[in-house]
């Protein structure tokens, strides 16, 4: 890829680097696309666990077994 295809090959050294720099930016596209998958695998997934994690608190100050402050603690020490 560069001038001196360009200038060897001319025109065709010129489709060359063309095709070249499209098969790049495909790979690149795919290649995003699967990490914006993951992305938004990974954000539902923290979002259930964080619906598990309230209504886990929830049972467990209801039954007595912790106080409301003790999940506030732990609240507040998950978002540092």
């Amino acid at each position: 890829m560069g001038w001196g295809r360009m200038l060897l090959l001319g025109d065709f050294g010129q489709q060359m680097d063309i095709h070249e720099m499209r098969q790049a930016i495909e790979m690149q596209s795919t290649r995003d696309a699967g990490q914006d998958q993951s992305i938004d695998a990974l954000y539902r997934e923290n979002q259930d666990l964080k619906l598990a994690f309230t209504a886990l608190a929830a049972l467990l100050v209801r039954k007595g077994i912790v106080s409301a402050d003790e999940v506030k603690e732990i609240g507040r020490e998950m978002e540092r």
